[in-house]
């Protein structure tokens, strides 16, 4: 019984090995690539694909926050921690404690993500949105991390410094600035906008229905954030259940 219980809740820390184990190799095959040979379809799918697994790796971190990948509170700060040092340079205690306050008081002038009551329209609050979460510690991490990228990538594959920074940006710095998008727009614009007729307290939070790959491709099942507030601890792949 103990082993079935140890197999049954290792699911959640497979699921996101997984994840992070595909956006690693992904990563690493991209920045092999010679862009002067590469047709434009390639470059644009896989420009798409890179922004979804970074995606992917955000919505781990997520989970971590959540305690949902494993029992462990050790094991859920490490992975988390790791998908957004690689993500954009997050500290995981920090964030962490900015997205339980947004859980407590969800769409409120005490919401970190929430707009500033002014600028309600996508672009302003996407702005407020990125005011509230990045530092210049941050961007001075991100900045030391991509030279440390480049200089890594050159030494593996030789060649010119320029050629290693132009594949890090377009498979890594673009990708992870439009997954930005991506998340906020399907975990936050949609779901947290003052609906028509108010919003449904507690959790001031609507679910946008979708097929099963739609939701799965728009943001991993990110769309059904009703059930995400309600039952926070539930692994992204089971929302849609």
């Amino acid at each position: 019984m103990n082993q079935i219980f140890r197999l049954k809740n290792s699911l959640p820390l497979q699921v996101a090995i997984a994840i992070v184990g595909v956006w690693a190799i992904s990563l690493w095959k991209c920045v092999q690539i010679r862009l002067d040979t590469l047709q434009p379809i390639w470059f644009i799918a896989l420009f798409i694909w890179q922004t979804w697994i970074y995606t992917g790796l955000f919505i781990i971190a997520h989970d971590a926050m959540h305690g949902s990948i494993y029992p462990s509170p050790r094991v859920n700060r490490a992975i988390g921690q790791f998908c957004l040092w690689f993500y954009a340079g997050f500290d995981y205690p920090q964030l962490c404690a900015k997205h339980h306050q947004h859980h407590k008081y969800p769409a409120s002038d005490r919401d970190p993500d929430f707009h500033n009551g002014q600028t309600k329209h996508f672009w302003g609050w996407f702005g407020h949105f990125v005011s509230e979460h990045i530092t210049w510690r941050q961007v001075i991490t991100i900045i030391s991390m991509f030279a440390a990228g480049v200089a890594i990538c050159h030494y593996f594959f030789p060649q010119p410094l320029w050629w290693q920074a132009v594949n890090l940006a377009c498979f890594w710095v673009f990708p992870s600035l439009m997954s930005s998008l991506q998340l906020f727009y399907f975990g936050t614009f949609l779901p947290h906008r003052e609906p028509v007729g108010g919003y449904i307290e507690p959790h001031r939070a609507e679910t946008i229905p979708r097929s099963r790959w739609w939701s799965l491709i728009s943001c991993y099942h990110f769309g059904y954030h009703r059930k995400h507030h309600e039952s926070p601890q539930i692994p992204w792949w089971q929302l849609y259940e």
